[in-house]
């Protein structure tokens, strides 16, 4: 079975990893969620909607390359609202 070791180095080189262009119509993720109607309900989020939240989240929080931050929910939206039900927030670099 696959495994990947998070406290050790990829063995990979910079080159190896990096993933080649996403088509932003691509699928990223499914999120489930039962809605108002109580009924399960799959959401398919697609990697342009992902990036245009991540892209939103960062410049309203000012979000930089030495940012370090934690996530403690799910990174979910109110649809149509326009606003992030649940954003995350900078934490402090100890």
């Amino acid at each position: 079975m696959p495994s990947v070791l998070l406290d050790q180095p990829h063995p990979a080189t910079l080159d190896d990893a990096r993933p080649g262009p996403v088509d932003p119509r691509a699928l990223a993720y499914v999120s489930h969620t039962s809605g108002s109607t109580g009924e399960p309900s799959a959401v398919l989020v697609e990697h342009r909607s992902l990036d245009t939240y991540l892209r939103d989240t960062a410049t309203a929080f000012g979000l930089g390359p030495d940012t370090v931050a934690l996530q403690t929910a799910p990174s979910a939206t109110t649809p149509r609202s326009g606003t992030p039900s649940s954003r995350c927030s900078p934490a402090p670099a100890w």
